[in-house]
């Protein structure tokens, strides 16, 4: 079996806490047949749908494990997703927040999503259907 050669940076997964949408893995160059390639020799992993992690083996801070958890649930449930909860504060740096955190978000359409695995998904209302 062949390993796959290194595969290539993905600017903002650098942000993300090496987590990166598939949208952005394809920007960065990968087809599909890569990808699912370097998911296959576990360089990458794939922890949620629509949502790959490029640097699964590094040691991180416990604060930068939970940050994770929120980057996981923003790049999950896409654009439109805004971190609630414990993610909400872990993105700000907040401290003393439980050792490990729900992967948590929100969207204003999630009565008609379907939630995804581990991810916590919840509804919110902007208030913008208000006369």
């Amino acid at each position: 079996m062949r390993v796959p050669a290194a595969p290539p940076f993905v600017p903002e997964a650098v942000a993300q806490e090496g987590l990166a949408s598939v949208s952005q893995v394809r920007s960065a160059g990968l087809s599909d047949r890569r990808l699912g390639t370097l998911v296959a020799h576990r360089v990458w992993t794939r922890p949620a749908r629509g949502v790959y992690d490029t640097t699964p083996a590094a040691p991180r801070p416990l604060s930068a494990l939970r940050r994770r958890a929120a980057w996981l649930a923003l790049l999950a449930y896409g654009p439109e997703a805004i971190a609630v909860g414990s993610c909400a504060l872990a993105l700000h740096g907040i401290e003393g927040l439980p050792m490990t955190i729900r992967p948590e978000a929100a969207l204003p359409d999630a009565d008609r999503r379907e939630p995804r695995s581990t991810l916590r998904l919840r509804r919110f209302d902007d208030g913008g259907g208000l006369a």
